[in-house]
């Protein structure tokens, strides 16, 4: 039995019995009473549904019945005055912005019956400072704890699998964490802006995340990987992915001001570098792409150095106004630098790889010249002598050696790719 969907919805009502027979609260049934100040729910009730207390901005306490199930989305959101809750121990879910923008509740103890905290279930309770979380709890949902700015303390159990994106973003108080070694992913933004926090170890068990994971945690300089983690390294400081081939997060608490990127890196992650204390960063030639927001708020940063001229920098540079790129002047960097009215110190003309007749360009006329140099050297005219021929280096794609018809093949895809505004590397024909 039920009271019905919003039957007493906006009503002014300060304080209400529900009867013994009831077993359900269902959706919106006292949404926006903001007069509300007293309720009482017998043990018959098991559910209390979506929205069900939701604005009613007076309610200063609550008794949850032992025998709720579960608490439905927004249940409680924005009970602004709702002191702390004792959650039952058969309680199974606690559904998304259950409890959002509770701002007065101080301490949250969910009981062992809880495998799952929904998205936002928590988010914006300024006033928490201590959560226990269940023993069997699998899944922390997307911002559950987002902007709990006075959280200090919480205890992540064994068993723990996933902290979902945002899931304590801005959670600005809180200085220490310790990760179960169960833990696979660590959500985007998981504990972005978390500006106390020093320390993180990184079991071995973590398959993913990315640098927004810690973006902007301004103090955090102790980092730890497992060594038996399978995708991801940790040197002086900074993660990559378990090849090297991209920068995933340089900690943002190193006090050096100057980086110069490993060889051997391709990709530079987002967010890997925020509110860094860097000067000046230098992006060596194996760099073929910077992404979004990868240089985050990097109020320091005066001078980003571009080595390889085909390198991508993808969306916007958050950093100082006045910040230099130093790169080659026909290179993808120099037209970034001008799109976005950047300083620009040109590092030189690059070769063109590809632009074996000199005019800047890749095009059939190139793959023409690779064809004629190769049939030339097989008929053992010796094409080496010839001025024409004088940039064919430019012409051995697969750099081998020798000038072949792959080499030409490969300068025609590149050209019909470009052509087509593909944008194409050349390791990507």
């Amino acid at each position: 039995t039920a009271i019905g969907e919003g039957a007493l919805r906006n009503t002014a009502l300060t304080a209400f019995d529900i009867s013994e027979n009831i077993t359900e609260v269902a959706a919106n049934t006292f949404a926006n009473c903001t007069a509300l100040q007293h309720i009482y729910m017998p043990d018959t009730v098991t559910l209390i549904g979506d929205s069900a207390f939701e604005g009613c901005s007076s309610l200063t306490e609550i008794v949850i019945p032992d025998g709720v199930t579960a608490i439905g989305s927004s249940a409680f959101s924005g009970c602004s005055v709702l002191g702390n809750v004792v959650i039952p121990s058969g309680v199974q879910t606690i559904e998304d912005n259950a409890f959002q923008n509770c701002i007065a509740i101080t301490e949250m103890v969910i009981p062992d019956s809880v495998t799952s905290i929904g998205a936002n279930a928590f988010s914006g309770c300024t006033g928490l400072t201590n959560v226990v979380l269940p023993d069997d709890l699998e899944v922390i949902g997307d911002a559950a704890f987002s902007g709990c700015t006075g959280l200090t303390n919480i205890t992540f159990p064994d068993g723990l699998k996933t902290i979902g994106d945002n899931a304590f973003y801005q959670c600005s108080s809180l200085a220490a964490i310790t990760f179960p070694e169960t833990l696979t992913t660590i959500g985007a933004k998981a504990f972005m802006f978390c500006s106390s926090l020093e320390s993180i170890s990184i079991p071995a068990a973590v398959q993913t995340m990315d640098g927004s994971s810690f973006a902007m945690c301004e103090k955090l300089t102790g980092i730890e990987i497992a060594a038996d983690n399978a995708n991801y390294i940790l040197e002086d400081g900074v993660i990559y992915n378990a090849d090297k081939t991209t920068l995933v997060y340089y900690s943002a608490g190193k006090l050096e001001t100057e980086c110069v990127v490993a060889d051997g890196v391709k990709i530079i992650g987002a967010y890997a570098f925020s509110s860094s204390a860097l000067k000046s960063l230098v992006l060596p030639e194996s760099v073929k792409i910077v992404e979004e927001n990868a240089i985050y708020r990097c109020d320091n940063l005066t001078d980003l150095t571009v080595k390889n001229r085909y390198c991508r920098l993808r969306g916007y540079i958050w950093c100082y106004d006045d910040m230099t790129i130093h790169a080659h002047s026909n290179s993808r960097a120099a037209a970034y630098a001008s799109n976005y009215g950047m300083n620009f110190v040109s590092l030189g003309i690059a070769d063109v790889i590809g632009d074996v007749n000199g005019d800047n360009v890749v095009s059939v006329a190139d793959a023409v010249m690779v064809l004629s140099y190769y049939a030339k050297e097989s008929a053992g005219l010796q094409p080496d002598t010839d001025a024409l021929f004088e940039n064919i280096q430019l012409g051995d794609i697969d750099q081998n050696g020798a000038i072949s018809v792959e080499d030409a093949v490969s300068v025609l895809t590149y050209y019909a790719r470009q052509s087509a505004n593909l944008d194409p590397f050349w390791d990507e024909v």
